[in-house]
């Protein structure tokens, strides 16, 4: 029930005309339901489909090891756990968050740059 609402390519700065193979940023909002307040963006960095990275608000998510971590949080992909690990997120962002600052905090975040020239391209610094 999540709507992608807009994905990328990322290009490494040695090679800037070839997209990584398999990495891409996607930002996505769940419908909300029906009666219930909207529901707030997240993003997503993915590779080869699978959440390495990702940004967003829930009331509470459980870690692995039990504890919860309330509002805004990272995942953080791991061999154990995959994306299930999270992190306390602090971005200045409220919950009247947009896609937009949802998605420019998680680039700043994993070091990723917004190209003028190419709107929808993005550069992931320091990878082959």
């Amino acid at each position: 029930n999540t709507v992608t609402i807009r994905a990328t390519e990322i290009f490494s700065t040695f090679d800037p005309a070839t997209p990584i193979k398999g990495l891409v940023v996607l930002a996505k909002i769940r419908r909300p339901l029906l009666g219930v307040p909207r529901n707030l963006p997240g993003v997503a960095l993915l590779l080869h489909g699978q959440r390495i990275r990702g940004v967003d608000y829930e009331q509470w998510h459980p870690n692995p090891d039990g504890k919860r971590v309330k509002g805004w949080h990272e995942h953080i992909w791991s061999t154990a756990h995959g994306a299930a690990n999270v992190i306390v997120a602090r971005p200045k962002l409220l919950r009247t968050a947009t896609l937009l600052d949802v998605f420019q905090w998680g680039l700043e975040k994993w070091n990723i740059e917004v190209l003028e020239k190419h709107p929808k391209q993005g550069r992931l610094r320091g990878v082959d």
